[in-house]
């Protein structure tokens, strides 16, 4: 308290609910009247105008009277705005995200909304002779008086679980401007009473006449069980301790909504239409229900209690270890405080944020503003957090609603699809995703309540891809499958970028054989190499929705490379990374003893095809200056002589005898199975001195190249398919990359066959069949 002489003395007293009432002595003769200097609340100064409210309430008239105005003071009351404040921190959280993967060091885009949005509106209304408000006869608005001032309203608290003990009954302090009213209520409060001076020579009673009065309504939204309903519905209310005294107000419903104007002193019970459509509070199951809030959102005001609906709070980033985040953690925005002062001239779009680094403070600040063009009817302030990072946000009121929304990954631009979302919030919050689809929280600003928390977690998308090797054949030797065998996997994003980061994989056998020990892949440039025994095989997880990865072996010299679903045949395993998928890149190497085959359905290997008919036709040329290199041979001639024909049988089998040494042979595939589609191209046979046999697609007329061989995993026998008209792929055959297999040739010596891609061939017009 400040005396009139300016000195000034200190005193403690007791704020129940953010009203802090004390005495000061009145000016009268002979004594000099006081003053109130300051306001602390533990040792924070508060500001006047900014964080507290100071009136006097009306003096009834006293003339009538002994003069008793020497003896008395008057009561001032210090209101503080909203009840007090509260905090609100979030966290970022993710899972299947590898060390070092661009994954791990996302950064994920959040909007804050309606910081200052849902708020209490009292109108003070002309009520007639009989006491019952006066409503605009077109608009269905009450009758305002035109007061200005303060007033005095008693709110009454309900039962509300997460919510601290508080008294029953509390009276606040509502500045109104015009008749109107607008302050912060807490969920569990509701308006109990409007105090409305005796004294008929108040400024509230200016312009009226003796048989008028004034009543303070509470606005009040009625929202339908039933959107579609329209038009005007009776709104009947009940006295809450006289049950026999009734209000009926006609409201006009818009999908289901209408504002009604109540009396605190009834309580709304249902909305009849003239259709026979009823709507009850306490709707039984199956009949029409109705809520009702006094709660409702204003933020398109400039103020509410005096606490503006754009400005800056302080703000704090944290890591997982609690402690402060390094600078390089938190994403600000340079555009941050304008030199003109004016945040709501600086434009916030997506990927934004309006968190900056205050010089003053050291620390940083958020930016909150209706000039968004995301949500103009809401205060927004928009953040990003890295991965264990958390936010919190200072200086909430108490009672006000917050939505937090995640919206972005990245530089703004990208949506959450891959990504899943699971919200963790406090007992003040709820997770709007599983009713709504937003990946957003809801919840409350309690007083006394501490910190609100809300923790984001987000999952990747991702699959897992598992590389196997086999080795197998009738020739193949213990030492064939002792043998290590080299592998390089690339894996690169769906935009076709080198993925980074360190992989864990899980090893795996077949029965009877070791696995390789659990481990980790660290990609560089996208590329990682590892080795793999027979019968052994590594699940790489974690790897992202939609990544393309090839896997190649290093060295099969001496073996055939056979790949299931290889349908380019260049020995390289390749695809796309499905979620909660796991893609197989089975390496199968092979020595057999003979040149064989099955015949088999290309949709259904375990299905063999009988009838289909080859030749093999052997290069006897002794010009030097042919190049028979990609010949299409369809009958003998002068070069080419037919050695051999063979048919696949019921069990689909098709054998060639002994072949010779250094040599060049052409197998040609002349009938298919029924139903079966003829390949295009033909095959080109080499064996060198030592018995290694070459195997090459020879492309046809258009380039396009046979099926590519596959392998039986359970006998190692090499499998070729036949497609049906409609399956036929774009290309097929073999690639590049070699395809050997060393072993005897019909028990004779050593031999090896590479299967290779080849350039389509010439015809030779004599020999070209249509």
């Amino acid at each position: 308290k400040k005396n009139a002489d300016g000195s000034a003395f200190s005193l403690q007293s007791m704020a129940t609910n953010g009203t802090l009432g004390f005495w000061l002595r009145k000016a009268a003769a002979g004594a000099d009247g006081q003053t109130l200097d300051s306001v602390y609340i533990g040792e924070t100064k508060l500001l006047e105008g900014t964080d507290y409210h100071v009136y006097e309430p009306t003096v009834s008239d006293l003339s009538g009277y002994e003069n008793l105005s020497g003896l008395l003071s008057v009561e001032t009351l210090v209101q503080v705005y909203d009840q007090g404040y509260g905090s609100l921190s979030v966290t970022k959280k993710t899972e299947n995200t590898p060390d070092g993967s661009a994954a791990e060091n996302e950064i994920f885009h959040f909007r804050v909304y309606s910081v200052f949005e849902n708020a209490t509106k009292l109108v003070l209304t002309k009520t007639d002779a009989s006491g019952s408000p006066l409503f605009d006869g077109k608009t269905g608005t009450p009758v305002t008086v035109d007061f200005t001032g303060t007033l005095n309203v008693r709110l009454r608290q309900t039962l509300a679980s997460a919510q601290p003990d508080q008294d029953t009954v509390t009276n606040i302090a509502v500045d109104f401007q015009n008749g109107v009213g607008m302050f912060y209520l807490q969920p569990d409060y509701e308006v109990e009473y409007v105090y409305i001076p005796e004294n008929r020579s108040h400024a509230i009673f200016s312009g009226l006449t003796a048989d008028e009065s004034v009543v303070g309504l509470v606005e009040t939204r009625v929202t339908l069980s039933d959107s579609s309903q329209n038009g005007d519905g009776t709104v009947c209310a009940v006295h809450v301790a006289f049950r026999e005294m009734t209000h009926a107000h006609t409201v006009t419903f818009t999908d289901g909504a209408g504002t009604f104007y109540r009396n605190p002193d009834y309580a709304i019970q249902s909305v009849k239409f003239a259709n026979g459509a009823t709507y009850k509070v306490d709707a039984a199951e199956g009949e029409n229900g109705l809520t009702a809030t006094s709660r409702i959102q204003y933020t398109t005001l400039a103020n509410i209690l005096n606490v503006p609906v754009q400005g800056e709070v302080d703000v704090a980033f944290t890591e997982a270890d609690n402690t402060p985040s390094p600078n390089n953690r938190v994403v600000t925005n340079a555009a941050f405080p304008p030199s003109n002062g004016d945040f709501g001239s600086i434009e916030v779009n997506d990927g934004d944020v309006t968190v900056y680094a205050d010089a003053d403070s050291g620390g940083y600040k958020i930016a909150y503003s209706l000039a968004s063009d995301t949500y103009k009817d809401a205060s927004v302030a928009q953040f990003a957090l890295y991965s264990g990072q958390t936010i919190t946000i200072e200086g909430f009121p108490a009672g006000a609603t917050y939505y937090v929304y995640e919206y972005a990954v990245g530089d703004g631009s990208r949506d959450l699809s891959d990504w899943n979302t699971v919200i963790t919030a406090d007992a003040a919050g709820e997770d709007l995703l599983p009713e709504y689809g937003y990946r957003a929280a809801k919840g409350t600003i309690l007083l006394n309540g501490g910190t609100q928390s809300v923790i984001f977690t987000n999952s990747a998308h991702v699959g897992q891809l598992t590389v196997s090797k086999t080795v197998s054949g009738d020739q193949a030797t213990e030492a064939d499958r002792e043998k290590e065998f080299s592998f390089t996997v690339t894996i690169k994003d769906s935009d076709g970028k080198p993925l980074a980061g360190t992989y864990a994989y899980k090893g795996g056998a077949a029965d009877g054989t070791a696995a390789p020990a659990d481990g980790t892949l660290t990609l560089t440039d996208g590329s990682a190499v590892f080795t793999l025994k027979h019968g052994q095989s590594i699940t790489i997880g974690e790897i992202p929705k939609g990544a393309t990865y090839e896997v190649r072996e290093t060295d099969s010299t001496g073996y055939t490379v056979v790949l299931n679903e290889d349908e380019d045949a260049d020995g390289i395993a390749e695809g796309t990374i499905v979620k909660d998928g796991t893609s197989n890149a089975a390496f199968t190497n092979l020595k057999l003893s003979a040149l064989s085959f099955t015949k088999v359905a290309a949709e259904a290997h375990d299905t063999v095809l009988s009838g289909a008919q080859f030749q093999l036709f052997q290069l006897e040329c002794n010009d030097t200056s042919h190049d028979h290199s990609d010949d299409l041979v369809y009958e003998a001639d002068d070069c080419w002589k037919l050695v051999n024909t063979g048919e696949s049988g019921t069990d689909g089998r098709v054998s060639f005898g002994n072949l010779t040494a250094g040599s060049e042979y052409r197998l040609v595939e002349t009938k298919a199975p029924d139903g079966r589609v003829l390949p295009e191209g033909q095959w080109k046979v080499t064996t060198d001195a030592t018995n290694l046999i070459e195997i090459a697609a020879v492309g046809a007329r258009d380039g396009r190249l046979p099926l590519a061989f596959a392998v039986d995993e359970a006998t190692g026998a090499l499998l070729l398919p036949n497609a049906r008209p409609m399956d036929i792929p774009s290309s097929g055959g073999f690639g590049e990359q070699p395809f050997l297999i060393t072993g005897g040739l019909l028990m004779l010596t050593a031999l090896g066959i590479i299967l290779i891609k080849k350039p389509r061939g010439k015809r030779t017009a004599s020999k070209e069949k249509q």
